[in-house]
């Protein structure tokens, strides 16, 4: 009787540790490394790509010109045409041979100076020959001079009333420069005309690009631009 109890004890046992053992969950996969019990992420889950829920859309990085320097890089400021420079905005060739002829041109100088600078490369001459007497002797020369007929002049005046601010130029009472380089200080709209007769100049006029060059339109940095000494001295 006492041997059957105590197999009915056994099994009662054994069941009810079978129980409690279903209960246990099993146990987690050991790390492949040293446990280190100062650093909390040690076992976090980590994505390649990270986390893109897709909220921003792609773009392309801001392309930005650097000057590399010792450890550091940083943004080169755009070009800045220094303030004694000038900048030629207008540039023409003439050629008036037969008679009289004038053009003009508009522009509001709202920072002075502005250098107008002719050049005629061909003035037109009266040549010819004469017998002259030398120690009793007659001999041919030629001649040759500026026909009284060329003439090159710039008149810079104001548009509305006609006023003459600034005159110059080849011939007739300005005398005989074939190059010569013209300052106007005045501001304001100015009327400049250009008119000659027998010549064939060039001229240029510059200014600065501050103040004088507002259109965005228009690409300073592809003009021709020079310090004010050697447009000055061009045509000296």
């Amino acid at each position: 009787m006492k041997i059957n109890q105590f197999r009915i004890i056994c099994m009662v046992s054994l069941v009810a540790l079978l129980a409690v053992s279903g209960c246990v969950a099993p146990p987690e996969a050991s790390t492949t490394g040293p446990v280190d019990l100062y650093d909390p992420n040690q076992f976090a889950q980590v994505t390649a790509g990270g986390s893109d829920p897709g909220l921003l859309a792609q773009a392309t990085p801001f392309q930005t010109t650097a000057v590399q320097t010792q450890g550091y890089s940083v943004i080169e400021p755009p070009t800045q045409i220094p303030e004694d420079m000038v900048c030629l905005i207008f540039f023409s060739d003439y050629a008036w041979t037969l008679e009289s002829n004038r053009t003009a041109k508009n522009f509001n100088l709202l920072n002075p100076p502005m250098y107008i600078n002719y050049s005629i490369t061909e003035p037109f001459n009266v040549t010819g020959t004469k017998i002259v007497t030398e120690k009793g002797k007659e001999k041919t020369v030629k001649y040759s001079y500026y026909s009284p007929y060329a003439f090159l002049e710039i008149t810079v005046r104001d548009p509305v009333t006609g006023e003459i601010f600034q005159q110059d130029g080849f011939g007739k009472d300005y005398g005989s420069m074939t190059n010569k380089t013209i300052q106007i200080t005045k501001p304001g709209n100015l009327l400049i005309e250009i008119g000659g007769n027998n010549v064939t100049p060039s001229v240029g006029f510059w200014v600065k690009p501050v103040g004088n060059i507002n259109d965005p339109a228009v690409n300073v940095s592809a003009l021709e631009c020079r310090s004010q000494d050697y447009v000055k001295r061009l045509h000296q």
